[in-house]
Order: structure tokens, then C-alpha cells, then sequence
């Protein structure tokens, strides 16, 4: 962490309030909510850019207006022209670090990022928990999708 100490607590402070109001949404009740993220500036740019999470990296839109209409819509991501080499690698990249890190007797699953962040900023032995197989971010909320939810059951296969 490179931020002074002021702009630290301002930051952590920032991430608990989203916390509060996303930590308990689905995915889609959250993009109807249309809480942005919480390291995003007063500008509305990342303030992480250079070390955003996957999930974020993935989401190479060309086209501001169909970004823009999603939003509008509240629908999670869109369905406009993006980077489908980068979408697709990041998902493969995601699935093997659960892999891998089940594997290793890691938690693996997928935990709300507010939350999980906070818990990684505020707790001093958060890193060496987790590395040492504790379940540091058990108190995280998963995160969880109604519609790949539906689908999965569609299919066959067993809730989350």
C-alpha cells in the first residue's frame, strides 16, 4: 500500500460503506442497486487500475454506449462488442486459480469483494491465515448469481 495513512482510513471507509449496501445482493439485485465500486474516484476512474482483480480486467468494453444501456438497464455486464479473447482468458484464469488453490486446501470460492478486501486490509494476519489454510474470509458472503443459479438447476446441477 503506497497510500498515507489519512488516505487509507478515507479508503477503508469508502469500502466498508459498499460493503454494507452490496455485501447481501445477488448479482443482479446489485446492478439494479447501481452501487459502483468503491475504489472507483471522484472521477469515476479506477483508483486500482494497475491492480484490479480479474473480474474487472475481463471487462474490456469497445462501446461506451452499450455500457452506458446496461447500466441503464441495470443488468450486470453487457452484451455489446468487448474483447472476447480477454473475457474468455480471464474466465480460464479464474477457474484455475480455484483449482489450484482448492489443491492446495485453499478457499476457492467466489467471495463478495468489498467484503473479502476489507477483511484483507483490516485484519494484520489476513495473508498469512489464508496461506496457512485458514478461513480468513469465511465471514465474507459468497456471491451469488439468480441466473447462472437458474441455469445451473436447468441443467442439472446441484445449488450452490
Amino acid at each position: 500500500n503506497t497510500r498515507d495513512p489519512a488516505a487509507l482510513r478515507e479508503m477503508i471507509e469508502s469500502i466498508r460503506a459498499t460493503e454494507a449496501r452490496v455485501s447481501h445482493l445477488t448479482i443482479e439485485q446489485r446492478a439494479a442497486a447501481r452501487v459502483p465500486c468503491a475504489l472507483l474516484g471522484r472521477d469515476g476512474a479506477c483508483t486500482i487500475h494497475v491492480f484490479r482483480p480479474i473480474g474487472c480486467r475481463s471487462w474490456t468494453s469497445f462501446d461506451r454506449e452499450a455500457c452506458d444501456a446496461a447500466l441503464r438497464d441495470a443488468r450486470p455486464g453487457h452484451t455489446g462488442p468487448q474483447d472476447h479473447a480477454n473475457y474468455v482468458a480471464a474466465g480460464c484464469l479464474t477457474e484455475g486459480l480455484q483449482l489450484a488453490c482448492g489443491d492446495a486446501g485453499l478457499m476457492a470460492d467466489h467471495r463478495e469483494f468489498h467484503a473479502a478486501l476489507l477483511v484483507a486490509l483490516t485484519r494484520p494476519d489476513a495473508v498469512n491465515h489464508f496461506v496457512s489454510g485458514g478461513a480468513v474470509f469465511d465471514e465474507c458472503p459468497r456471491v451469488i448469481s439468480e441466473s447462472l443459479r437458474t441455469r445451473g438447476h436447468q441443467a442439472g446441477l446441484p445449488p450452490e
